[in-house]
């Protein structure tokens, strides 16, 4: 009678903890859909053959950014980052600090004009965009990725995540501004000499793309990368692939043959 009492307990007891393995937590819920999200966008973006990736702010259907869009775009991003190593995902406190430079909001950035603006000084293919829709036990998650230079929607993806504790307090933190400083702004250089330029820790070719776009549109876009705006001058050194690979920036590859040039210097501005 012992030994059936023993055995009934024990199988409960396995069934209850096989059952409550087999539960998906909401945490690990809400991190498989923006992972699914992230999925979507990124293989829109594969298609068109763009390479650099900005994520903004993601905003209420006002337009007004809150704590958890701009969460929301933090876990996309990281998310894209370690998804698809073969784009280039621009740091996203640059390119707030460009939006805050040009004096824009989220809700500017769905003017066409606004987009190419940003694009061209950050350096960016597409931008990602994306709002936040609260319902009952769920929020619901719209994004789409904007060509910068057609201004027009190369991809785009929905789901519904759920609306776990601290996703709702994510929600009543509500709106946020960014508050005057009283301390003066601290400008960034009007410009910078970068001897021996690396990308990925190579020395940058003097293409953009494999034996096209060569010297300023190369130049130009390390610049952008760099939180500049273009190259004022730089310097050829011939012949340095088969010693030292070049990194072909906009073809995300590197040359290393013989007849691979690479900047000796650039100054951006």
């Amino acid at each position: 009678m012992i030994m059936r009492k023993c055995s009934f307990w024990g199988v409960l007891f396995s069934l209850i903890i096989s059952l409550t393995l087999s539960l998906p937590s909401s945490a690990s819920s809400y991190e498989r859909e923006i992972a699914n999200l992230s999925s979507i966008i990124v293989s829109s973006i594969s298609k068109s053959g763009k390479k650099s990736i900005a994520v903004v702010d993601f905003t209420d259907l006002q337009g007004q950014v809150n704590e958890l869009g701009r969460f929301i775009a933090e876990e996309m991003s990281g998310n894209i980052t370690s998804q698809s190593p073969k784009f280039d995902v621009l740091d996203r406190n640059h390119i707030k600090r460009l939006l805050e430079e040009q004096k824009l909001s989220m809700s500017g950035l769905m003017d066409p004009n606004a987009i190419r603006k940003i694009g061209k000084l950050a350096g960016a293919d597409v931008i990602i965009t994306g709002t936040i829709t609260p319902f009952g036990d769920s929020i619901r998650v719209s994004c789409k990725a904007i060509d910068t230079k057609s201004a027009k929607v190369v991809g785009s993806a929905r789901g519904d995540i759920a609306k776990t504790a601290t996703i709702a307090d994510l929600i009543k933190l509500g709106v946020t501004t960014s508050r005057p400083s009283q301390e003066p702004v601290k400008q960034p250089a009007s410009s910078r000499i970068f001897n021996k330029p690396l990308y990925r820790g190579y020395r940058v070719d003097i293409c953009l793309h494999w034996s096209r776009l060569c010297q300023k549109p190369a130049a130009d876009r390390f610049c952008q990368l760099n939180g500049f705006r273009e190259a004022r001058t730089w310097k050829i050194a011939y012949d340095i692939g088969y010693m030292t690979p070049t990194y072909v920036i906009g073809d995300d590859k590197t040359c290393g043959i013989r007849g691979c040039d690479g900047f000796e210097v650039i100054e951006c501005e």
